[in-house]
């Protein structure tokens, strides 16, 4: 997704410098997160200003890092970084995600590994870079919605035995069993979008809504939204 491209955004800035405007950090190269995605992602999620920062020490100085900050995207050439990421935003009150976004999915899968083994495989979410475009641009809602996301490949290693697989084989069978206004629901969710939003759109009350996603709950086996949601857009687990 997104390779090679040699656009002519390279030196303008998108995004606004105001402390008060949510934002998001994109750390890596261009080539890792080039200027064409900095600009759909302005588009597709309108009040939120993304940039682009080379390395973890610019982050470290920009604006953006004492602002309004949603989340820090880092690319997989600074995963060894990402210790002292989770430094900064360590504090009770910080809502900031921290989030890698890698295509080596080996490399991606040694970093939870080593954050499992600290205790931390919840400190960080996950996004893959080589995901079709509609389904990466949902898992970014998500995580801008504060939802976690770490794909499959992440714990396929990492099972807790027969209980942990039953679980995971009974919420994929669930999904099969969703009605059509279920999995309407479901999809909205997926998006990031509240009950209000959600009720508007499908002309329903926002208690319908609720009942909704509790029946969608309930025959996923989750326990929560975030992980029906992110079974829902393929590929995921909850952690």
């Amino acid at each position: 997704m997104f390779r090679g491209e040699n656009s002519a955004f390279a030196s303008k800035d998108y995004v606004s410098e105001e402390a008060t405007q949510p934002s998001v950090a994109f750390v890596g190269s261009s080539l890792s997160f080039s200027d064409q995605i900095i600009r759909i992602a302005n588009i597709e999620f309108e009040g939120v200003a993304f940039k682009r920062y080379d390395t973890i020490a610019d982050f470290r100085t920009s604006k953006a890092a004492q602002g309004n900050l949603i989340a820090v995207i880092v690319e997989e050439a600074l995963a060894g970084q990402l210790g002292d990421l989770l430094e900064m935003f360590q504090e009770p009150e910080a809502t900031c995600q921290v989030v890698l976004g890698y295509r080596d999915a080996k490399l991606a899968v040694s970093v939870f590994q080593k954050l499992s083994g600290q205790g931390d495989q919840c400190e960080v979410s996950y996004l893959p870079m080589g995901l079709q475009f509609d389904i990466w641009l949902s898992v970014l809602r998500l995580l801008l919605c504060g939802g976690k996301f770490i794909p499959v490949e992440m714990v396929a290693d990492m099972s807790g035995g027969p209980e942990d697989s039953l679980r995971i084989a009974h919420a994929d069978a669930g999904l099969s069993e969703l009605t059509e206004r279920e999995r309407e629901v479901l999809a909205l969710v997926s998006e990031g979008k509240p009950n209000k939003t959600i009720a508007t759109e499908l002309d329903l009350s926002e208690h319908t809504i609720k009942l909704h996603i509790h029946h969608v709950i309930n025959k996923l086996g989750v326990r929560n939204r975030t992980e029906a949601a992110i079974l829902f857009l393929g590929g995921g687990r909850a952690a």
